[in-house]
């Protein structure tokens, strides 16, 4: 049913998101896995067991959580087409990168005060940064948001299946009016898609 909906150059942003998150994952899980290694089997007077006793259990939470998010976002997004997970997704990016980037305009700031001499070097850095940080950003930002565009799409005659389900239930020609006023109003784009439906009903209530 998906490969009938989707145009090829849909198909390569939805495989592009996906590769994304395993990237992302991959990412999280590398560093999970790391900071795990370390702890279990590298051995210091400096940290004791009971010091790394909450390393681990923080790596593990993390781990669980990244492998949580990314089978949601999987099952959700890209196999049944959910937007929910998408619109937080887009939210949160934005306000970490935004975080992101005012925490490094403070370092700058602050390396500016307490060493003159590297002021030049310390905003020419910043200047790098902010621009790959908003490269990666916006690439990545409007993935999200055209993978969002078609799973609305997608989710277009799923819905119109439920609606003219909802309709056929109308044991009134009042009752199918109010329906079909009240369906079109919430979804406009689908009263193109409703209106056979809805005069077949129609004429069928009148009949009766």
């Amino acid at each position: 049913m998906d490969e009938i909906l989707l145009t090829p150059k849909e198909n390569r942003v939805r495989k592009t998101w996906l590769i994304m998150k395993i990237i992302n994952m991959s990412l999280v899980g590398f560093f999970c896995l790391t900071t795990l290694i370390s702890a279990l089997f590298i051995s210091s007077i400096d940290h004791p067991a009971d010091e790394k006793l909450p390393v681990i259990c923080g790596s593990l939470v993390i781990l669980g959580l990244a492998v949580g998010t990314f089978y949601l976002h999987f099952h959700c997004t890209y196999k049944k087409h959910g937007i929910g997970l998408l619109v937080w997704s887009l939210i949160g990016q934005t306000f970490s990168t935004l975080s992101i980037l005012i925490s490094l305009a403070r370092e700058t700031y602050s390396i500016s005060i307490e060493m003159p001499d590297s002021k030049h070097i310390s905003i020419t850095i910043f200047i790098i940064a902010t621009l790959v940080i908003a490269a990666i950003f916006t690439w990545s930002f409007m993935v999200k948001l055209k993978l969002f565009k078609i799973n609305q799409r997608l989710r277009q005659p799923l819905r119109v299946l439920k609606l003219k389900n909802l309709l056929s239930k109308a044991k009134t020609l009042q009752e199918l009016e109010l329906s079909f006023y009240e369906f079109t109003k919430s979804w406009p784009q689908l009263k193109e898609s409703l209106t056979t439906e809805y005069n077949d009903l129609k004429k069928k209530l009148i009949e009766t």
